[in-house]
């Protein structure tokens, strides 16, 4: 196929290459239980052949492992190559199974049958050491393995009287032992190298997702700014009965396709490990009267009767994360309301003992089998494939109230029958603290006669900001992309910048770098940035980068106008200069 480039072969690997380095790390763990074991055989050969052999084997071992440990400490401390490192812990590994490989030549010496039984052993437990720890590379399993086998054969032979047919016996048994050491060793090093290769392209496959989840992201989020924007900025205007429900039914179903985006998303960052916990004090009754509020009109319109109750024993303000329990709570009612077709839903909190909160919602829809809720919590995944075809739904919800609730300590359950409605019931550590003082804030004064800049390389976009912002009194200008931008702020004085984070020629990073370095004018000038990344955490490292706030796309206009008033405390709005 044209296009591809042929994958590069396998690097050519020396004598003491990186695989030396795997088996001493190994080897470092395994140390401790190496002394234990080395303990052990001493108060063998203390009760077998004495204190003096039994002194002189441990007082051996000891200097074998500190010799090990010397060498490769000084080779590190005189910050010597890596082939230097990896030939100093080779020589301590001769050492070390040399020790281990003289104390069989002890043991059957000592011509006692049981202590030469013994000493086979011994030479059978280092070959099955050397198969299954050193097999990585192949210059210490020579050593490993080389050696016991050396006097596995040698001890009967050359120490035993064996000869003629006996003796070509004795070697006929040490070399099928030698081989299905060497093929067992082989075969480990094949699947380590399979694991391997899996697990990177795994990580990989990880990898590229959440790339093509954060472009997707930001390719759906660019289009559904203007979508949403454009209509919320219809119903500023003059609008008709039926038009206005049109324009509702709009941004309802705009905000539909936003919510599915974002649960894909919660997914992938829960997968990924870069999902974050707020721990803050929030009002919990508040916090439920606010979503039973939210679909208070969801339900009436399906002629379901939906009720909160919370126990006057429950904790008013508790420490949590309210954003979290909140997504929570709107995916189980949500789902309540979607599979209740008549009665009601209900939302019950209270207390359930060493600071932990237990929150209910519970329907009287179609209720589930068993079977079915087995695989409820499964992410993409409905109770049954009709599900989908009769109430839609990505099958994310469920599994995202299990994923948090878990994330913020807590657990999930369940509890259903078919035509019998559910039962969902969290337990969350929410433990009560004292109401926060909140200081008087000073009153905003919106952004009426703000002069503001918009720099993004999206015309549609640069539409909505400026239908927004005009609407609510402000005087904008707008760049095509960071190098514009900078231009302008070096002309004219600006109350503050809307920055697009990814643009042609400049993108919004550089462009603030350059602002806040003083190339542009005032470098302390409030700049928020506009971005449609929300895949990795970006608002906390935008931050970090000197914006003064962040602002999602889709634009929620009350928050944009919100971040801009704070953002510009006070701010005298500037005059246009003529032009």
């Amino acid at each position: 196929m044209t296009g591809q480039t042929p994958s590069p072969g396998p690097a050519r690997l020396g004598i003491l290459d990186e695989r030396v380095d795997e088996v001493a790390a190994a080897s470092r763990r395994a140390r401790p239980q190496r002394l234990i074991m080395a303990v052990f055989i001493t108060g063998f050969l203390l009760f077998n052949l004495g204190f003096r052999t039994a002194f002189v084997w441990l007082a051996a071992v000891l200097f074998a492992d500190l010799y090990g440990l010397a060498v490769t400490r000084l080779a590190a401390k005189r910050g010597a190559g890596p082939k230097v490192r990896r030939a100093g812990y080779v020589s301590a590994v001769v050492v070390m199974v040399s020790v281990w490989t003289s104390l069989a030549v002890v043991l059957w010496l000592s011509e006692h049958p049981a202590l030469r039984f013994a000493a086979v052993c011994l030479t059978a437990g280092q070959l099955i050491h050397a198969q299954a720890v050193t097999f990585r590379s192949p210059t210490v399993f020579a050593f490993d393995a080389g050696l016991p086998a050396l006097a596995l054969a040698g001890m009967p032979l050359l120490l035993g009287g064996y000869g003629g047919w006996s003796s070509l016996t004795v070697l006929i048994a040490v070399a099928l032992v030698l081989l299905y050491t060497v093929s067992s060793a082989t075969l480990n090093a094949r699947r380590v190298s399979a694991l391997e290769a899996a697990e990177r392209a795994a990580m990989s496959a990880s990898a590229a997702k959440s790339v093509f989840l954060a472009t997707m992201s930001h390719e759906l989020r660019t289009p559904m700014n203007g979508v949403l924007g454009m209509a919320r900025a219809l119903t500023a205007g003059p609008l008709d009965r039926q038009q206005a429900r049109q324009v509702d039914m709009l941004i309802r179903s705009g905000e539909g396709l936003m919510t599915i985006l974002n649960d894909v998303l919660d997914v992938s960052k829960i997968e990924a490990g870069k999902l974050e916990l707020e721990v803050l004090a929030f009002d919990l009754r508040d916090l439920v009267d606010e979503v039973a509020g939210l679909w208070a009109e969801a339900a009436t319109a399906k002629d379901v009767r939906l009720t909160s109750v919370v126990d006057p024993l429950a904790p008013t303000w508790v420490s949590g994360d309210p954003t979290r329990l909140r997504q929570v709570l709107t995916n189980l009612i949500s789902n309540a309301l979607k599979f209740t077709a008549s009665g009601a839903v209900t939302l019950r909190v209270g207390p359930a003992g060493a600071a932990f909160q237990e929150i209910q919602v519970v329907d009287t829809g179609i209720g589930m089998s068993a079977e079915q809720q087995a695989r409820l919590f499964q992410a993409f995944s409905q109770a049954d494939a009709s599900i989908t075809r009769r109430f839609g739904g990505t099958g994310l919800g469920l599994a995202i109230c299990k994923q948090l609730t878990e994330l913020m300590g807590g657990a999930i359950t369940v509890r259903s029958a078919p035509d019998q409605g559910s039962a969902f019931t969290l337990a969350l550590p929410l433990p009560a603290v004292a109401a926060p003082e909140v200081a008087p804030s000073a009153p905003c004064e919106g952004i009426a006669g703000l002069r503001l800049l918009v720099a993004d390389d999206n015309h549609i976009n640069q539409l909505v900001a400026r239908t927004i912002l005009e609407a609510a009194g402000a005087r904008v200008e707008v760049a095509d992309n960071g190098r514009q931008a900078l231009q302008r702020l070096g002309e004219h004085a600006y109350d503050a910048v809307l920055m697009d984070v990814h643009m042609p020629d400049m993108d919004g990073l550089e462009a603030l770098r350059r602002v806040r370095a003083g190339a542009a004018g005032a470098g302390d000038i409030p700049v928020i940035a506009l971005t449609a990344d929300v895949m990795h955490g970006d608002e906390g490292d935008l931050l970090a980068c000197g914006f003064d706030a962040v602002q999602a796309k889709p634009i929620q206009p009350a928050a944009l106008i919100s971040a801009i008033a704070r953002a510009c405390p006070g701010a005298r709005p500037t005059t246009l200069a003529a032009s």
